[in-house]
């Protein structure tokens, strides 16, 4: 039987809904489209409104930033602010009815009129892909180098770099979109029914409500699933939907290693990189995506093939505390080189695991170090680069990390190489 939800909040005229993470609210704020604007709701009890200047239909939100959208209106919200920074009309005709907010502020809009799917960054709007496949675009939701796109016929994968498109699911009538946990992709339709797409294609009852949805959230930190129709908000546990142990997510929980936002620096993830015997990593199949990588995580479609081994684990814990106390030192030298090259704030742990290698193997050894890498070609709406915190474990069992040295050298290069780039005239 479905477990029992508590309400969150009751309100008239839910059109849809978002999490809005604040770093210092140990849960997040509900934003809900209403009629006359969004109304952000936090631990049930403290309510703000953002005023739009138009009818609020949708409304989407990611590090802090909010989007609204109604008939062809769509406004931006900066972080804590309650009314828009940004205004933007869409072409006349268009409706939209999907948002999905990429990186710097952009955003991904779908227009059910039309069946076209658009891109929107710094008020320039670009058109991903259209056609009748993606008929009456509902739901979008950002896979890596994938848009999801929930419509009449289907859901459907759009690639963001050729705008070509595949089928994921024959499952239609889908109105919203969110990721678990564990990286599977959770569908809800209008009339009720919320699923969980495995990656084989099965889908997987989860639960009924007693009403048509307006939109699903999902809240990894809690792993509470919110569920709105259009008169309330109901908070679901989700291992009691999906019959996981709680216990074991309970320990997991207190494993130290997770995504961290601090003193204006991100880390975003982490990867493993193993070698085996006198085989050589291979990019990108060899790779273990995610702090903690297990088969029943899935990443960008795909289950994780193994679980690193216990030493690459604590010598990534290790690596981790480190990274944490370079975050903690507010690195000036850092923020001048983001300055002077306009890098992202994104970090990613990485961990060449040699400790299977053999001793004599015979290729190069990757060490630790600290470098940024950059995205290219760059894809729309997605991070353009990351730092690399690169650690290696050898077949000794060292566990070493980017030092003090390398970090400050680097860090002065890219600063003097901005500053040389933009002295030299343009030919």
């Amino acid at each position: 039987s479905a477990p029992v939800a508590a309400t969150e909040m009751s309100a008239q005229g839910i059109h849809a809904m978002a999490l809005y993470r604040v770093a210092s609210a140990e849960l997040p704020e509900v934003l809900l489209a209403l009629d006359a604007g969004v109304l952000r709701l936090r631990d049930q009890t403290t309510q703000r409104s953002i005023a739009a200047g138009f009818d609020v239909e949708l409304v989407d939100a990611q590090d802090g930033v909010t989007w609204l959208a109604g008939g062809a209106q769509l406004a931006m919200v900066e972080p804590g602010s309650t009314s828009a920074s940004t205004t933007f009309a869409m072409p006349a005709g268009t409706q939209v009815s999907a948002l999905e907010i990429g990186f710097d502020d952009s955003v991904f809009v779908a227009d059910a009129q039309a069946n076209r799917i658009y891109w929107l960054h710094k008020g320039e709007l670009e058109i991903i892909s259209e056609g009748e496949a993606l008929a009456h675009p509902r739901a979008l939701l950002l896979n890596g180098g994938t848009l999801v796109v929930a419509g009449d016929n289907g859901l459907y994968g759009v690639s963001l770099t050729s705008g070509e498109h595949t089928t994921l699911s024959s499952t239609s009538g889908v109105v919203s979109l969110a990721f678990d946990h564990l990286g599977y992709i959770i569908a809800a339709d209008g009339q009720g029914n919320v699923t969980q797409l495995q990656t084989d294609g099965t889908v997987r009852p989860l639960h009924q409500a007693d009403a048509a949805i307006e939109g699903i959230a999902f809240d990894e930190d809690t792993r509470t699933l919110y569920v709105a129709t259009s008169t309330k908000v109901d908070k679901l546990d989700y291992l009691k939907l999906t019959g996981e142990d709680a216990q074991l997510w309970a320990s997991r929980d207190r494993r130290p290693m997770r995504m961290v936002a601090k003193n204006g620096m991100i880390l975003a993830g982490a990867e493993y990189w193993p070698s085996h015997g006198k085989v050589n990593v291979e990019y990108p199949d060899d790779i273990l995506w995610g702090f903690y990588p297990s088969p029943e995580q899935v990443v960008e479609g795909a289950n994780s093939p193994v679980a690193p081994p216990a030493a690459a684990t604590r010598c990534a814990e290790e690596s981790f505390a480190a990274l944490m106390k370079y975050f903690d030192s507010k690195p000036a030298a850092f923020a001048q080189a983001r300055q002077a090259t306009g890098y992202s704030n994104r970090f990613y742990l990485w961990v060449n695991d040699y400790s299977d290698a053999a001793a004599d193997f015979p290729h190069e050894i990757r060490m630790n170090k600290f470098w940024y890498w950059q995205r290219s070609p760059a894809v729309k709406g997605r991070v353009p680069g990351f730092w690399k915190w690169e650690t290696t474990l050898l077949q000794d069992g060292r566990c070493l990390w980017p030092q003090p040295e390398q970090i400050t050298e680097y860090l002065a290069e890219k600063i003097a190489s901005s500053a040389d780039a933009q002295a030299t005239p343009a030919k």
